[in-house]
């Protein structure tokens, strides 16, 4: 009985630590998502920073970060579980949310909608993109994956899968900044649009 007992406890334990190294690694990958996004957005705008402000901004957005990524899984769950289409669709739509709410300090509804007038008839590209990108690192770690296991491949596994783990935050604000950049306004409602003839 006392080794059931102990058996359950030690289940219960290693589900709370799965969780929490869950939780660990999802704000982590806000935290550098973040950092790199902030970044990247000041070095194209010319304006040197130190890590010091890159940390100082992630920290003033982290908890709008992680309600709009919640948000997002919230959406995109239905979605996948419905048909994998609609899920797919709208993760395409929703890509730049976290570069929105870092750099455009929007967030939740706001960041979505926002990321959706971004994509807004480009997502054929948009994916074609990401899947370039995918494809890109499953040949890589496939190619990997022939040769016999030894120390050697799995280090080059691990530095592969960090590098193109890197490249993502890149990819996406650098395609948020660019879709940001060539987007057009929306005429809110209320505004009035004047025009003038020559």
């Amino acid at each position: 009985m006392l080794y059931f007992i102990a058996q359950s406890m030690i289940a219960e334990f290693n589900y709370l630590a799965i969780g929490g190294g869950v939780i660990v690694y999802f704000v982590l990958n806000l935290l550098a998502f973040s950092m790199i996004t902030y970044s990247i957005k000041n070095k194209i705008d010319g304006i040197s920073i130190g890590i010091l402000e890159a940390w100082k901004k992630t920290m003033s957005c982290l908890l709008a970060l992680i309600y709009t990524n919640i948000l997002v899984c919230i959406f995109l769950l239905p979605l996948f579980l419905l048909l994998i289409i609609p899920g797919i669709i709208y993760s395409v739509k929703w890509i730049s949310t976290s570069a929105i709410v870092v750099l455009s300090n929007k967030s939740g509804k706001a960041a979505l909608d926002y990321s959706k007038q971004v994509t807004k008839g480009r997502w054929w590209r948009i994916s074609t993109l990401l899947l370039i990108y995918f494809i890109i690192l499953f040949v890589l770690q496939y190619l990997i994956s022939l040769f016999p296991v030894s120390n050697i491949l799995f280090i080059a596994d691990i530095v592969i899968t960090s590098l193109f783990g890197a490249l993502y935050p890149v990819l996406i604000a650098v395609l948020f900044i660019n879709l940001e950049a060539t987007t057009q306004p929306m005429i809110e409602e209320n505004d009035t649009v004047i025009t003038v003839e020559v």
